[in-house]
């Protein structure tokens, strides 16, 4: 019951109505609170600061699609949130050396969207993807389609091209 989700799922540019912003924070709260003394705090935390070490930058939204990619792995794949981000070479935001600092720069935004991890109320604003690209990096044969791209961020889906 307390982990359904919230209510609708903003696109990119709108913003979420007062109440919808408060219940999801005191859910995130709530689901911290309840797991301070367990491995999901854990998992909760390093999930969210490598999603601020991704998308700081890009604000709400642009974690938000981390977030939602990081869902769209661990349903396609059978993985846990944490074993999709801890994985090989997947995230560089896991292994980079700014990440404790970023996840303080925007540790709000990126709780919200860790949230919506664990909740299930990432939405599909990607189309389903579950592969980005920044600028510069290689276009590799695994990557599909693209279907979005926001600011620095290109989202892919497996569907061939």
């Amino acid at each position: 019951e307390l982990l359904k989700p919230m209510g609708r799922r903003c696109a990119p540019g709108q913003r979420l109505g007062g109440l919808e912003m408060i219940k999801r924070l005191c859910l995130t709260v709530l689901l911290l609170l309840i797991g301070c003394q367990s491995a999901f705090a854990d998992d909760f935390q390093i999930i969210a600061s490598v999603i601020a070490a991704e998308a700081c930058s890009e604000g709400q939204v642009g974690m938000d699609l981390i977030a939602e990619v990081i869902s769209n792995r661990a349903k396609k794949w059978h993985k846990t949130p944490l074993e999709v981000v801890t994985a090989k070479n997947q995230f560089y935001g896991y292994t980079a050396p700014n990440r404790p600092k970023l996840y303080a720069q925007c540790q709000l935004e990126a709780d919200r969207a860790a949230t919506e991890v664990f909740t299930g109320e990432t939405g599909q604003i990607t189309g389903g993807a579950i592969y980005y690209l920044l600028p510069g990096e290689p276009l590799r044969s695994w990557h599909g389609k693209k279907i979005i791209t926001y600011k620095k961020h290109s989202f892919y889906t497996e569907e061939k091209r």
